[in-house]
């Protein structure tokens, strides 16, 4: 019921309240709906916001959504996001959505609590993105307090903000201070430009590169992505790593970052920069690392060279041909409720031919549609060992 529903946060409140004392103010965040199937409804809030205003809180701030009911389902090992659904856009909305598409909840919340009794502010947000659409929600009493955060960003005193801690609060090797090292990547409607240094952007346009990077966001949205440079390598420590026996490289969690990429199809490099390019490394030992070496360390004995009785997962190539391809924005991940969202990925080397046991899975450059994989899991036999 409700009332039960309601004991925990109200305890909570009394909590607080009697810890921090009369004169401290205690406010609370709530949604105004759940948007889920079975969640809270705005009516059924409005009342759980009255019986927050009768215990006391002094502010009350509505938002909405954000549930962890409609996320897309995580990686394996990794935790659920709860703004990857439907709730979770409503709740961070795009540039699509019209300007205050939120406010009927915070002013349905006011007018139950004023019903009430009670005058303890309410507060808003969700595409409250001007000085003018948030006069005129005061002015017409949807709420009392105003909650921006994109819109923020063109306020005038926060950039000033902003460019005197970029300025004197930045470590002197931070990001923040070498603009030269933030790339604006990808963009999270086509505004752009995209693949320029923020350097780059702020020298253009004759901005300091906090204003720079604050008109960058409001025009592609807080989706967009902005990547450090890599960092710079030890080369030396990096061919002795390479061709020590016990080492392990080619092993990347890319996979689980797709909206980051994290250095998915670095390990072209390998062929590209030290066999080929630089010559510090022989083919043979560059397949070596890439292959059997990943093999021998995780106990696949029946793959990772080619012999006779083995597995054959070969992959054929022209070294002339393989290169280590840009990042691009491909539309092809299904996001859970029939539909699409996007990954970053590279187009292939190339190879010009893939096998997977003795199966081409790939050949020329396009997917035979053979799919003779299967996933590799730990036996009953192996857990039991790991649990002893």
């Amino acid at each position: 019921s409700l009332d039960n529903r309601l004991r925990s946060p109200l305890a909570v409140i009394a909590a607080v309240r009697a810890a921090v004392g009369a004169d401290f103010a205690v406010g609370l965040r709530m949604l105004g709906s759940d948007d889920v199937p079975g969640g809270t409804t705005i009516d059924e809030a409005a009342q759980i916001a009255v019986a927050f205003a009768r215990a006391g809180v002094d502010f009350i701030s509505v938002s909405r959504g954000g549930r962890f009911e409609d996320a897309a389902r995580p990686a394996v090992g990794k935790a659920a996001y709860p703004y990857t659904g439907q709730s979770g856009l409503l709740c961070m909305p795009t540039h699509s959505f019209p300007e205050g598409y939120s406010l009927p909840l915070p002013r349905a919340i006011r007018a139950a609590v004023r019903e009430a009794g009670f005058q303890t502010p309410i507060g808003g947000a969700g595409r409250i993105n001007s000085a003018e659409v948030a006069e005129a929600a005061l002015h017409a009493g949807d709420l009392d307090l105003v909650g921006m955060a994109r819109g923020l960003l063109a306020d005038p005193d926060w950039r000033a903000r902003a460019r005197e801690s970029w300025d004197n609060n930045a470590w002197d090797h931070s990001p923040l201070k070498n603009p030269q090292e933030l790339h604006l990547i990808n963009s999270d409607n086509g505004v752009g430009p995209v693949n320029i240094t923020l350097k780059a952007w702020a020298d253009s346009r004759g901005q300091h590169r906090s204003d720079a990077m604050a008109d960058w966001i409001l025009a592609n949205g807080t989706m967009s992505t902005v990547h450090m440079a890599p960092f710079p390598k030890d080369e030396e420590l990096t061919m002795m790593l390479m061709n020590d026996p016990k080492s392990l490289g080619n092993v990347s969690d890319a996979g689980a970052h797709l909206q980051m990429l994290c250095g998915g199809g670095e390990n072209a490099l390998l062929l590209t920069s030290y066999v080929r390019d630089e010559k510090k490394m022989t083919l043979e030992h560059a397949v070596h690392v890439m292959t059997q070496k990943i093999a021998i360390h995780f106990n696949l004995a029946d793959r990772g060279v080619i012999a006779v009785g083995k597995r054959a997962d070969i992959a054929v190539f022209d070294l002339d041909e393989v290169q280590r391809r840009e990042m691009i924005k491909k539309f092809d991940v299904p996001d859970g409720k029939g539909g699409t969202t996007w990954r970053f990925t590279r187009d292939a080397a190339p190879m010009r031919l893939t096998l997977v046991n003795g199966q081409p899975t790939f050949e020329n450059g396009a997917y035979t549609g053979s799919t003779p994989g299967e996933f590799l899991v730990p036996s009953r036999p192996v857990l039991a060992m790991a649990a002893e």
